[in-house]
């Protein structure tokens, strides 16, 4: 099994375009459920994995006193 065939697929430019263009803004409702468990209204750290262009780290940027993502595809960050 080629592992890096997933990843040259989804770390194209073309891809980022169509990610950036149907990718929908995920539901605040889901983020303050999860807080809402933990019994806090702002969490000390978040860490967004796959963040891609940063849609979901900006929204989850209100909800944290400290946020990193991490993304491996540089055309995801362009």
């Amino acid at each position: 099994m080629d592992l890096n065939l997933n990843a040259d697929r989804f770390s194209g430019k073309d891809y980022v375009s169509l990610y950036n263009k149907f990718r929908p803004e995920p539901p605040r409702e889901i983020l303050l459920h999860c807080l809402q468990y933990l019994g806090r209204t702002k969490a000390e750290l978040i860490l967004d994995l796959g963040c891609g262009t940063g849609l979901s780290t900006r929204i989850l940027s209100n909800y944290g006193q400290r946020i990193i993502g991490v993304e491996p595809s540089e055309a995801m960050l362009s």
